[in-house]
C-alpha cells in the first residue's frame, strides 16, 4: 500500500456521509451581467479609445516590457517560450461613473455562487 491508498471499510457509507455535508455555495458560479464600458487610462498611453487604434496600439507596445516567466529559482524572458508582452497593473487605472458599483456586483454575485459572504472577494489586475 503507497501513500496514496486508501482504504474504506464501507465505501457507500462514505459516500453518503459525504453527500450530507450541507455546504453554502458551488465549487464554481456563472452568470450574465451588463457591465458597461469602463474607463481604461495606461500611464504613458492616457486613455484608451475603443477600438483601439493603431496609434495607441503602438504607444501600448512602447509602454510595455517582455513578458518573463519563472524556471525554478529563475526568472527569464525567452520569446520561445512565452513571446508576449506585459505593462504592470500599477501603470492601468480602470474607472468610469458605474464601474465600481459594476464590479462589486459581479464580486457579490460570485461571492454568493461561492457560498462565500458578499463584501468579502476582491479583484486585482
Amino acid at each position: 500500500m503507497t501513500d496514496l491508498d486508501i482504504e474504506y471499510a464501507n465505501e457507500q457509507e462514505l459516500g453518503e456521509l459525504l453527500q450530507s455535508v450541507a455546504r453554502p455555495g458551488g465549487f464554481c458560479t456563472h452568470g450574465r451581467v451588463f457591465v458597461p464600458m469602463p474607463v481604461l487610462e495606461v500611464e504613458e498611453v492616457g486613455l484608451l479609445s475603443f477600438p483601439v487604434p493603431d496609434s495607441q496600439v503602438r504607444l501600448l507596445v512602447d509602454a510595455a516590457e517582455r513578458a518573463h516567466y519563472g524556471k525554478g529559482a529563475d526568472t527569464l524572458v525567452d520569446t520561445s517560450v512565452r513571446d508576449c508582452w506585459q505593462i504592470d497593473a500599477a501603470r492601468i487605472h480602470l474607472g468610469g461613473s458605474v464601474w465600481a458599483d459594476t464590479l462589486r456586483g459581479v464580486l457579490d454575485t460570485v461571492a454568493t455562487g461561492l457560498g462565500c459572504p458578499p463584501g468579502r472577494l476582491d479583484a486585482r489586475p
